[in-house]
């Protein structure tokens, strides 16, 4: 990250990355830093990644003892993002509405094309808005999606541990949580952005 502004690091992501936090900014995924009472919602998801990914996760016992440990010294973060359906059913409503009036256009411009391509577009519009709405049947309306463990330390930020609800992925949530904590660490002045893993 040295040497490096938001504008050069997303830049240098992929495009399917630059369009997964696109999105889940659009559907007005949030992104918040919990409070030691609120780990029970960091350790749901841990045990819902574990079970999917067959790893062993750690306690709740531990997550609090470093939150103990890290958090007033700024070295420990817990990250969770989440979701109010009802606002992104909102936002996907008047994505809807902007789309019909590019129909009518085409319509009345005899823009064939054009039309085919907004007849599908309102298609899948329409298919993503009744999904959400199932959803909100099943789940209710506030939705955690995703949570991630950050410790900070040096020069680094370190991605730690994480975890997300398979059903919720199309949210992006993972993603946005990434890029909250890549924008913290150009802001806090840090070197690297460690993502933690080793790849093969």
């Amino acid at each position: 990250l040295e040497g490096k502004d938001e504008d050069r690091v997303l830049k240098e992501m992929s495009g399917n990355t630059r369009r997964a936090i696109q999105k889940a900014i659009h559907l007005n995924v949030k992104v918040r830093e919990l409070e030691k009472n609120e780990l029970g919602i960091f350790k749901d998801i841990m045990n819902s990644t574990s079970e999917r990914r067959e790893f062993s996760d750690k306690s709740l016992a531990y997550y609090e003892k470093m939150y103990d440990l890290f958090h007033d010294k700024k070295e420990v973060k817990y990250l969770v993002a989440e979701v109010n359906l009802n606002e992104t059913i909102e936002t996907l409503k008047q994505d809807k509405e902007s789309l019909e009036k590019e129909k009518e256009r085409a319509i009345k411009h005899n823009k064939k094309a054009l039309l085919s391509e907004t007849e599908n577009q309102l298609k899948d519009l329409d298919n993503k808005i009744n999904s959400i709405i199932e959803i909100q049947k099943e789940d209710g309306n506030h939705l955690y999606l995703s949570a991630a463990m950050f410790m900070i330390y040096g020069d680094d930020i370190l991605y730690y541990h994480s975890g997300g609800y398979k059903k919720y992925m199309s949210f992006f949530g993972q993603y946005l949580i990434q890029w909250t904590m890549i924008k913290e660490a150009i802001k806090l002045h840090k070197k690297c952005y460690n993502f933690y893993g080793i790849k093969g």
